[in-house]
């Protein structure tokens, strides 16, 4: 995945997870958006979220019960929907990280099971 660029859409209660993740990614050279380490004091949120998503080769959509109700993660689906729709060759990657129903908008995707994440093992099948 090299040149490739993964935006990593969540909701901050699933911060744990994500940075795991993240980590993961970049510990294996793949280069992601994170809103913590990527978007300084002073930036306007929503540009910095819109700039890399213009840019991103991948979605990592991050999947729970929190995530599905919070309305920026619903906003970033919606961008990544679009730039996929317009033969952007962006790729959406469901990680679903807890029982829950996936949204309607990826259900046809197969997605990276991490359920159970917390345990290496799981964690670490989802990745692959």
């Amino acid at each position: 995945m090299q040149n490739q660029i993964v935006f990593i859409s969540h909701t901050s209660s699933d911060k744990a997870f994500v940075r795991k993740l993240d980590a993961s990614l970049a510990g294996s050279g793949i280069r992601t958006f994170l809103d913590e380490r990527d978007i300084k004091a002073g930036d306007s949120i929503p540009t910095k979220i819109y700039k890399a998503m213009e840019t991103a080769t991948h979605v990592i959509y991050v999947i729970s019960e929190n995530s599905k109700k919070s309305k920026w993660v619903e906003e970033e689906l919606s961008v990544a929907k679009m730039r996929e729709k317009s033969q952007c060759g962006l790729k959406i990657i469901p990680a679903l990280i807890e029982r829950a129903a996936l949204p309607i908008a990826v259900a046809h995707i197969k997605y990276a099971d991490f359920i159970n994440w917390m345990e290496p093992h799981n964690f670490y099948n989802g990745l692959r």
